[in-house]
């Protein structure tokens, strides 16, 4: 578990039990239609989608003065990731 709380294993798990039947017992875990391996590009779009929706029914959370493209896309959080990584 995160310390957020996020039960990792448990979701992975579910999709680890959507692949199997479905017949799936090997590659990647994020994968396109063919079975190859997505680039996190490809997430982008669904990714800001569903902050856009939290930055309009919770703006709490995500202040409507935070552009989500800008401040929150996929390669720059990976970015920031990785950076906190290293420095830790």
């Amino acid at each position: 578990m995160t310390k957020s709380g996020l039960q990792v294993r448990k979701w992975i798990g579910r999709l680890l039990q959507e692949y199997q039947e479905l017949g799936i017992s090997h590659g990647p875990l994020f994968r396109d239609g063919a079975g190859l391996p997505l680039r996190a590009g490809e997430l982008e779009e669904d990714f800001f989608s569903r902050l856009e929706k939290t930055q309009d029914d919770q703006p709490d959370l995500i202040s409507k003065d935070v552009d989500v493209s800008e401040e929150l896309g996929i390669y720059r959080l990976f970015r920031r990731g990785a950076t906190s990584e290293a420095t830790n």
